[in-house]
């Protein structure tokens, strides 16, 4: 837990003095597999999903979405995760982490995340985050006050079933 802390804080503090992105832009992030993150010498699965949520949070820091969202009281909240690995992350092995807006619908925004090792993909997440407020928040609403009057790029096809899966189980309220 103190160890999630300190890297989330530490990205917050880095992100300050980084160069401003824009909300199709990527960010880039480098991380080690240090001991408390890791399982039989590999990077935890859970600590993957913990270091993309700190590289989004670069990401939203850093594209203007955290100021804009602040400012209007709005928040953002994971509505459902997804994640494929594809290699083993090695204790003590550095690595990078991706992080951008696919996406956005609705009240949605489609994030993507991919670990990479020595320029491999190691695995790749996806987030569909939910936009909310004290009125109804739109994406759309969040990209425009971000100073940026772009429509969304087209979903690509391999998340557009996933995403209609997700519609429906909200529709019927499992989730």
């Amino acid at each position: 837990m103190v160890s999630y802390l300190l890297r989330y804080l530490r990205v917050i503090f880095q992100s300050c003095f980084r160069s401003q992105m824009g909300p199709l832009d990527t960010s880039v992030m480098n991380f080690i597999a240090w001991p408390f993150d890791c399982e039989l010498r590999a990077l935890n699965g859970a600590r993957a999903m913990a270091i993309m949520d700190n590289a989004r949070m670069d990401f939203v820091a850093r594209s203007g979405m955290l100021r804009a969202m602040l400012k209007n009281g709005w928040l953002i909240s994971i509505g459902a995760q997804r994640i494929t690995y594809f290699r083993r992350v090695p204790l003590f092995s550095r690595f990078k982490v991706e992080a951008r807006i696919v996406s956005w619908h609705g009240r949605w925004c489609i994030c993507e995340c991919k670990i990479l090792i020595r320029g491999k993909l190691a695995a790749i997440g996806h987030q569909r985050c939910l936009l909310g407020g004290k009125k109804a928040v739109t994406a759309q609403m969040v990209i425009d006050a971000m100073g940026s009057a772009i429509s969304p790029p087209p979903l690509p096809t391999e998340l557009e079933e996933w995403v209609k899966m997700e519609d429906i189980f909200f529709a019927q309220g499992k989730i």
